[in-house]
């Protein structure tokens, strides 16, 4: 499965890039279900994040381990535009997930303002997929006044 969600934010992509820190991990954690955050080391090349959950219905946890596997900025030229991305993989996944990658794009806009861009490409046991689809989709999608809020002037 894929999914790609565009958020326009006011601040410039160095600004939106620099704040993709601990403090915004935090504000990006679902409620529901219920998260722990065990490790971040934010978003360089190498880095990790480990998060520990709750599944409500099992009422197990799950661990969910990515590693950031790229990251960088693409000079713009005739045919793009500035940004900076970063690629986290799941290397430890819970039991619903078989492969996670997030590539994570902040692209400089024409306004100053910037667009944050997540595309995720997921699989899942296929017989979860009417289950996962539409969680994963809302998580992210609850993701986008949160970064507009954060990244106000």
């Amino acid at each position: 499965m894929r999914l790609t969600i565009h958020t326009s934010v006011e601040k410039s992509f160095e600004e939106v890039f620099a704040g993709f820190d601990f403090e915004l991990f935090k504000k990006l954690t679902p409620v529901n279900p219920p998260v722990t955050i065990q490790r971040f080391d934010g978003c360089a090349t190498g880095d990790e994040v480990h998060i520990e959950m709750t599944v409500p219905i099992l009422k197990r946890k799950e661990r969910w381990i990515s590693r950031i596997v790229r990251s960088g900025k693409v000079q713009g030229h005739a045919t793009y535009t500035d940004e900076y991305f970063f690629v986290d993989e799941g290397i430890e996944l819970p039991f619903f997930l078989r492969f996670w990658r997030h590539t994570h794009r902040i692209i400089a806009a024409e306004n100053g303002g910037s667009v944050i861009v997540d595309d995720i490409e997921y699989r899942t046991p296929l017989w979860l997929l009417p289950f996962v689809a539409p969680v994963i989709s809302a998580q992210f999608r609850a993701r986008q006044p949160l970064y507009q809020e954060h990244f106000k002037k």
